[in-house]
């Protein structure tokens, strides 16, 4: 990850609920991007490349994709807003926070089953093919659990359908650790406070400290799409910078974050 401050990154707290971070003393802000947690590498290098050629930096806020929209809907003055749930951009726009023809489709994300490295201090384990897909609870590795909670981060929204699916979730409820964002939910895992969890493939790929174990069969819950929009009082520089965020730029970066771009590297809009 790059330096944020050489960048001239603004960041506010992950899902906090205040406003977005004010600029740092001597610094021009330029527009604010709310953004999921999830997708919080792939914007820090963007605003980097973004700072780098002159632009002013920009605000950032990270948290659950919930918790952003909530706070776009009481006022909080975003331009842009990354989502993990397209379902939340769909719903803004149909409000009139957003605008419908100033909305780009980023990437397709996966849910894993991670554990914790043995290099990290976790237990050894068999990894199970890439295919393997749960039928029920047995599968599944013993110990407490990490994972967004279901009642307002998406991550756990999807990992909650899944496990319904399967017939995992009566069982397995009960040793959930609900953690407030996907990066808390990964960080969990990365500290030994959770035992194993249901992840974003992208997040659990960039971690050395986790190891994925495999996949979840996407069929088992809603499909992943990470969308961003701007708002209608968006101005020219936060529109441009959406712009970027559907090129091949982006998609490369998104990439190599470990997300599904929609739009191959390299290819511009």
């Amino acid at each position: 990850m790059r330096a944020l401050l050489a960048a001239g990154l603004l960041l506010a707290g992950p899902g906090c609920g205040g406003d977005p971070a004010r600029p740092q003393d001597g610094v021009e802000a330029g527009f604010t991007i709310a953004a999921a947690s999830s997708l919080a590498g792939v914007v820090e290098d963007l605003v980097a490349d973004w700072v780098a050629t002159g632009e002013r930096p920009p605000r950032l806020t990270l948290g659950p994709s919930s918790t952003l929209a909530r706070q776009l809907e009481e006022g909080a003055p975003f331009d842009l807003f990354l989502s993990a749930d397209e379902r939340w951009i769909d719903a803004l726009t149909e409000r009139g926070h957003l605008e419908s023809d100033a909305r780009v489709d980023l990437a397709r994300g996966r849910l894993v089953l991670g554990v914790r490295s043995e290099g990290a201090g976790g237990p050894a384990v068999a990894t199970a093919q890439p295919t393997a897909q749960p039928t029920d609870d047995a599968v599944f590795p013993p110990g407490r659990w990490a994972t967004g909670d279901p009642a307002f981060v998406p991550l756990g929204e999807y990992a909650r359908e899944a496990l319904v699916a399967c017939g995992a979730w009566p069982s397995l409820s009960a040793r959930m650790i609900p953690a407030g964002s996907a990066r808390a939910a990964l960080r969990l895992l990365e500290i030994g406070e959770a035992d194993w969890g249901v992840l974003y493939r992208s997040d659990a790929v960039g971690s050395e400290s986790v190891q994925v174990l495999r996949e979840l069969d996407g069929t088992l819950h809603h499909s992943i799409r990470y969308c961003g929009a701007a708002t209608p009082s968006a101005g020219p520089g936060a529109r441009r910078f959406l712009d970027r965020l559907a090129g091949g730029e982006a998609a490369a970066s998104l990439a190599a974050h470990g997300f599904e771009p929609t739009r191959p590297a390299g290819e511009e809009r």
